[in-house]
């Protein structure tokens, strides 16, 4: 634990840890339908299609106001409770976007209907990688990449408390390495909107944008933690390592607590 590979490791598991933390919340339930939702109305122009068929969508409501309303000339799959549009009309963009979102995070790319059946998108299409990224599916990959960076992680830096060292100095390079790349990450997406004709290509750029922003944050909490900690451990006047070495904490207990010899 004294040489520089166990100190690489723990650095280098910090950063695949938070590279998974953030692949883990962006790829949630909450987080993903949102994201996939505003790639939804940009795909459909939402702005302008909901005038054009709000019409429509009313008429349909007040006809079978409890059924389940599934809104043409659009390729996403969506359904939408008539109530919704009936109750709630100021909200209904909102609604629809989620519902647009809740279909592409359930069925990734099966999602996408044309008027002759699915759509072949190819593989480098920023919407079919995109939808593929967030998905339900990237969710559980994310969860068990966590979990195991994770297990890793603790076991290790316990390994390190044991042996009378501490990995808060290379966990805060994890960090500061993490916030380095998600910061260039933001940087890169938001150059790449700039330059991007297409609406649905600038928002998927403002969805990758947002990703590593939330990358950012996780890292640079983590940094000011591990910072903080150790300001606080320096302060205080604990050793350089954290704890005092196993043999030196030896014979300070020896000569605190003298073996005495019962014997007769």
């Amino acid at each position: 634990m004294r040489g520089i590979i166990p100190r690489l490791l723990i650095t280098v598991l910090s950063l695949a840890a938070l590279f998974s933390l953030a692949g883990f919340q962006v790829t949630g339930r909450t987080a993903a339908t949102r994201l996939l939702g505003r790639m939804g109305g940009a795909l459909i122009e939402v702005d302008r299609w909901l005038p054009a068929h709000r019409d429509e969508l009313d008429l349909r409501a007040q006809e079978r106001p409890g059924s389940i309303l599934q809104p043409d000339d659009i390729p996403v799959v969506t359904t939408i409770p008539a109530k919704d549009v009936l109750d709630a009309p100021d909200l209904l963009e909102d609604r629809l976007v989620t519902a647009m979102g809740g279909s592409l995070y359930d069925h990734g790319t099966d999602a996408l209907q044309g008027d002759s059946g699915p759509v072949k998108l190819g593989e480098d299409e920023p919407v079919r990688l995109t939808t593929n990224l967030l998905s339900r599916h990237a969710h559980r990959l994310w969860t068990a990449a966590l979990a195991l960076t994770g297990v890793f992680l603790t076991g290790l830096c316990l390994d390190f408390v044991r042996a009378g060292r501490t990995p808060l100095p290379a966990m805060l390079l994890g960090s500061v390495l993490a916030s380095i790349g998600a910061g260039a990450g933001v940087l890169m997406a938001i150059a790449a909107g700039t330059i991007l004709d297409s609406g649905v290509d600038q928002e998927v750029m403002r969805i990758a944008r947002d990703g590593a922003l939330l990358g950012l944050r996780d890292s640079v909490a983590v940094l000011v933690a591990c910072g903080g900690l150790m300001l606080i451990a320096r302060t205080a006047g604990w050793e350089r390592g954290g704890y005092l070495p196993r043999a030196e904490w030896r014979h300070n207990r020896s000569q605190d607590y003298p073996q005495t010899d019962y014997r007769y």
